[in-house]
């Protein structure tokens, strides 16, 4: 059996996380004094870290390409579980076109991706990729972290840690 144990380090406030591989031996509640369910604690802080940095780089978005909507505008935005949110809430983000519906007068959003292409922009927002591309790259930074955070949270969970 591998089991991987995360270590955090403290560095000017921000928490740096590290790890160890132990091998066929017996998992200890406590490693080198260090008790494991607060560096539990630590992941879920910097999930929500995570967390802050979506909706901030959806409102980034908005800031840049204005909040009013239109019809057939591309929006970037957080997805949360329904009925009740999950532990990993907010999903995403990803990028949907906004339609107006004449016949329910309000506007309907309609899943682009998660990964924006080219070919689904229209003209007049061509000339944008270059921005385009800066939220894909940070969407694609802040959803590696979070895969990470996860995965370490979930071998947790499964060793009773």
């Amino acid at each position: 059996m591998t089991v991987y144990i995360i270590f955090y380090i403290e560095r000017n406030k921000e928490i740096h996380f590290t790890y160890s591989i132990i091998e066929n031996e017996k998992i200890s509640k406590k490693i080198g004094g260090a008790d494991l369910s607060k560096l539990r604690e630590l992941n879920f802080k910097e999930l929500e870290k995570i967390k802050n940095e979506v909706i901030q780089l959806c409102n980034m978005y908005k800031a840049e390409f204005g909040d009013n909507l239109y019809s057939g505008k591309l929006i970037l935005r957080p997805i949360k579980c329904k009925p009740k949110e999950c532990e990993y809430c907010p999903h995403g983000p990803y990028w949907f076109r906004a339609t107006f519906s004449k016949n329910k007068k309000k506007f309907i959003f309609t899943y682009v991706g998660s990964k924006l292409k080219k070919a689904v922009l229209k003209k007049n927002e061509l000339s944008n990729w270059d921005r385009y591309v800066f939220y894909e790259k940070e969407i694609k930074r802040l959803k590696d972290k979070k895969k990470v955070i996860i995965k370490q949270l979930k071998e947790m969970e499964k060793y009773g840690i």
